[in-house]
């Protein structure tokens, strides 16, 4: 008897919203040239191309969370319709994902074993640690510039009355001799008095990310709340391309807690003794943080299908800074480019 074809999918889901960061614009612009790169790409792997271009009802979702929100967890509430009804093999690609390649990403990667999905920042028992120490360096040295700025101030209004023959209008004779003077008006003692070290006192410090500047979508936020929900055993995947079939979703189980999940991340409670609260104060709900969570405390199988298969086009981030991640281009060598910053005039330049 002959087998039954497998039923494959590549899917993903556009639903405009005008006024968040920088997604509309873009997106307008290039939406055709984007679905007609994810069609010509499913038709060279034998799939199927579905989009999905409005919210469904989900009522797994509690009402408090955001319209943005419930377009991500819908990947998932797609992927199990899809599974459950037409495919045994599907891929998700974000609509600002596009196809670099001819490989067929279902026969390089076996999605009925695993989760087939990107680790942005693989487990590093140290990244709380060193990503703290780094804000915290930021903080010292934010500070000491200020302290720099001032005493500039402070030596410009000195200086600004003192002439070849006058200092604010009171000769220069009057002083008994230039030492007195100069020791009279030096501003050494506010030097001493902020704690300069010497002998570069009035050298800038390079400043690094300012804690006062996080975000919610910030990737040191997700790894935080990723890190405390899994105590430890962070592990942070990027949800622009997966890889799934029916039993690795019903493993992940993405749905199941999730009310207590989204008032725990948005109501700020998540806290611990590690990360500091200028960060986990910023905890919100997210996908990322929710499949990263839910992909390690129910020990889902998963492949790491690395940076080749889901390229960041243009993008850096603090963390892979601190980790062992290798830095180069390979726009023209990888198989999916993912345009975070939305610059697809790299894809398509005029």
């Amino acid at each position: 008897m002959k087998k039954n074809k497998t039923k494959r999918c590549v899917y993903s889901i556009y639903v405009p919203l005008q006024k968040y960061r920088n997604k509309h614009g873009a997106f307008q612009a290039y939406y055709s040239k984007i679905i007609t790169a994810h069609k010509k790409y499913a038709n060279l792997i034998n799939a199927d191309y579905v989009l999905f271009e409005k919210l469904p009802e989900m009522d797994q979702i509690p009402s408090n969370v955001s319209y943005y929100d419930k377009i991500n967890f819908s990947k998932y509430y797609y992927a199990e319709e899809l599974c459950q009804t037409n495919y045994d093999e599907i891929l998700y690609i974000d609509f600002d994902v596009i196809p670099n390649t001819k490989d067929n990403f279902f026969t390089v990667f076996n999605v009925n074993e695993y989760v087939a999905v990107k680790s942005t920042i693989p487990y590093n028992s140290q990244m709380a640690i060193e990503y703290v120490k780094q804000f915290e360096s930021t903080i010292t040295a934010v500070a000491h510039n200020q302290h720099i700025d001032k005493y500039n101030q402070l030596k410009n209004e000195y200086n600004k009355g003192i002439t070849a023959t006058n200092f604010h209008g009171i000769p220069w004779i009057v002083e008994k001799t230039p030492k007195e003077f100069e020791k009279k008006y030096t501003l050494d003692w506010w030097l001493e008095k902020h704690n300069f070290k010497k002998p570069n006192p009035l050298t800038y410090i390079k400043e690094g990310r300012n804690p006062n500047n996080i975000k919610s979508w910030d990737d040191a936020v997700k790894y935080a709340a990723i890190d405390i929900l899994t105590e430890g055993k962070a592990i942070f995947y990027n949800t622009g391309v997966m890889g799934f079939c029916k039993n690795t979703l019903a493993q992940l189980n993405i749905f199941d807690g999730i009310e207590e999940y989204c008032t725990n991340t948005s109501n700020g409670s998540i806290r611990d003794e590690v990360w500091p609260e200028y960060v986990t104060s910023h905890i919100d709900i997210n996908n990322e943080v929710l499949f990263s969570y839910k992909m390690i405390i129910n020990n889902v199988p998963v492949k790491d299908i690395g940076r080749d298969w889901n390229y960041f086009v243009d993008w850096s981030s603090d963390l892979l800074q601190l980790s062992s991640h290798t830095f180069y281009d390979e726009f023209d060598s990888c198989k999916f480019r993912h345009f975070l910053n939305k610059n697809f005039e790299k894809q398509w330049p005029t």
